[in-house]
């Protein structure tokens, strides 16, 4: 395990004229995130055996662990994580807390070690009970449970659900169930006229949907959650933090699932573990949103057609597909 010493002695501020400016590092390797920590939220309990860490709170109030200790820390304070040293982020507070991180070293999402965590990733327990039964979870013999969530329920979400469901249907019958809500649901909206054309254009009946609102116990009960955009992904995350491995946005599970070469086919354990492995692969792609196109014209709906349905080819795609030998074979 390497030791890095700690960078904060060679930081500084300078004053120009204009004004100020910090360096934290210079011409050595490092990787830069902020990090949001939703209020009520924390990260696991982890250690890294590859690279040390630095944090500076940007704004909010931070529950910071180090080794042994924690504090509340706030705008502008640091803390440096030495590498092999536990560590924790956490928000107690009722606001979302910002925090700059600049690790030093190999930069590998995979080197975490999590000795505690609240979402039940790494098999570690979950706290309140909101993560789905895992002996449920592995029966292969229920059908993939996925879930479309976009705002009204009335264009994106329900022209996914209906567009899987029917090109699934036609590859592995019983093998997939898909349905889909809106966190903005109401009960006077209507699918437009715009989607039952893009429907009938795809060979996908819109007629029989009934829009719904999105609830926690729909996400409790999915496999693999679908939303249109990071601002629905974050609703259902606040909503359900222990979906967190389950929950993406429909371009970027598509892109993980073609970047990573995953071909679960029509097998249930094999999409649970797909799942569980683009979940830990995240920052290999940058995921789009779906543009939402209510009122705004039918060249709208084509854009949100056009964002939308290669990605659900791509994952259709994956369901027919299997690797045998390390080629790849229809499922």
């Amino acid at each position: 395990m390497s030791t890095i010493p700690d960078p904060r002695s060679r930081m500084f501020l300078e004053h120009r004229p204009w004004g100020t400016f910090e360096q934290f590092s210079l011409n050595e390797p490092t990787t830069v995130k902020i990090i949001t920590v939703l209020a009520g939220q924390r990260l696991s309990l982890q250690t890294h055996e590859g690279r040390a860490e630095f944090w500076r709170v940007i704004d909010g109030a931070l529950d910071i662990t180090v080794g042994e200790r924690t504090w509340r820390a706030g705008s502008g304070e640091t803390a440096w994580i030495p590498v092999g040293v536990q560590h924790r982020l956490g928000n107690s507070s009722g606001q979302p807390g910002r925090v700059l991180e600049i690790a030093f070293g190999e930069f590998d999402e995979d080197d975490i070690h999590r000795l505690d965590d609240d979402y039940a990733r790494d098999g570690r327990p979950h706290e309140d009970g909101d993560f789905a039964d895992e002996g449920e979870l592995a029966d292969s013999a229920l059908p993939l449970r996925i879930h479309t969530i976009c705002t009204g329920n009335i264009c994106r979400s329900a022209f996914a659900a209906g567009y899987l469901r029917a090109r699934l249907g036609e590859i592995a019958p019983d093998r997939f169930e898909v349905a889909s809500s809106g966190t903005g649901w109401l009960d006077h909206l209507e699918v437009p006229a715009e989607i039952h054309a893009l429907g009938a254009d795809h060979d996908v009946p819109m007629h029989e949907h009934v829009g719904r609102y999105a609830v926690a116990e729909h996400y409790r009960a999915a496999d693999l959650i679908l939303t249109a955009t990071r601002e629905h992904r974050q609703q259902v995350l606040e909503s359900v933090p222990a979906a967190m491995n389950r929950t993406f946005l429909i371009t970027e599970f598509a892109a993980l699932l073609q970047t990573l070469d995953l071909h679960p086919g029509a097998d249930r354990a094999a999409w649970l573990d797909a799942i569980k492995t683009a979940a830990t692969q995240r920052a290999r792609v940058v995921p789009t949103d779906v543009p939402d196109p209510y009122r705004q014209g039918r060249a709208a709906y084509d854009e949100m057609a056009a964002t939308m349905i290669p990605a659900l080819d791509r994952i259709v795609e994956r369901a027919g597909s299997v690797v045998v030998e390390g080629f790849v074979q229809p499922g």
